[in-house]
């Protein structure tokens, strides 16, 4: 899987480095982490709500 362009730009819409989108692109690739994975981590719900679903799915709707 090489290619000449990294996998990830995680880019928001003015073109600055976020987390979010980054992580979004992820998930775009390799699918939404299990709950029981993503109760691991206090950092989740920044990204995921309660029931583990990403709470910035129109981040992912983007074509990857």
């Amino acid at each position: 899987m090489m290619e000449n362009k990294h996998l990830f730009d995680a880019r928001d819409d003015e073109g600055l480095h976020n987390n979010r989108c980054h992580v979004a692109e992820m998930i775009a690739y390799l699918r939404t982490p299990l709950i029981e994975f993503q109760r691991r981590s206090t950092k989740t719900t920044l990204v995921f709500d309660e029931q583990g679903e990403l709470e910035i799915a129109s981040v992912v709707d983007q074509d990857v």
